[in-house]
């Protein structure tokens, strides 16, 4: 006879679960920092986008933060959603709210090393929001970094974005084994066709 499981551990087990898999680290690695008792006002966890049936009614779960910034909302049954972050935009703080890009393409057959590095001083302001559209959509901040590995001839990514004081760098190309989402994809593109040899 299988004893039952508490709502909380089926919910912890599905969130850590998925926060490794994103951040390409093993399921001890992620650390839980708070998780509070919640309710949230419908069935999507008060997530839901537009057009998905989501069931009206109170239901309750927990709200669980992990290091680094994370934070997932789950109900009693093990389903979570993952909050989504906007990047800050303090007030009267330009300074906090630059955007700063750095993208190298490095390794191939011969060698080449291909870069493209831009600050919101250089875009133009339907670039910056499109560029800030797709670091938040991408949840960038909270991608996995991924490690490089030495594979001849590969081809190696790395992108940097920082707004403000936050910073963070991605390694993507041959021998990173990251799943990335479309947004990431989108994220990665739109820098790829701006990159100049």
């Amino acid at each position: 006879m299988t004893a039952p499981v508490h709502p909380l551990v089926a919910a912890l087990d599905a969130v850590l679960e998925d926060a490794a898999r994103r951040q390409g680290v093993a399921v001890g690695e992620v650390v839980v920092i708070r998780v509070e008792a919640a309710r949230w006002p419908d069935s999507c966890l008060g997530l839901g986008v537009a057009g998905e049936p989501c069931t009206e009614a109170l239901t309750k779960g927990y709200r669980i933060r992990l290091r680094g910034g994370a934070t997932y909302r789950c109900d009693l049954e093990g389903h979570f959603r993952r909050e989504r972050r906007s990047i800050p935009r303090p007030e009267d703080s330009p300074i906090s709210d630059e955007i700063r890009l750095h993208y190298t393409a490095t390794g191939g057959i011969a060698g080449l090393r291909h870069e493209y590095e831009t600050d919101s001083t250089r875009l133009t302001a339907s670039e910056v929001r499109e560029l800030r559209s797709l670091i938040t959509e991408s949840d960038f901040f909270n991608a996995a970094v991924g490690r490089a590995s030495e594979i001849p001839d590969g081809i190696t990514r790395r992108l940097w974005i920082a707004v403000g004081r936050r910073n963070r760098e991605v390694v993507r190309g041959d021998g990173v084994e990251v799943k990335d989402s479309r947004p990431f994809d989108e994220l990665v593109s739109w820098v790829e066709e701006r990159m100049v040899s």
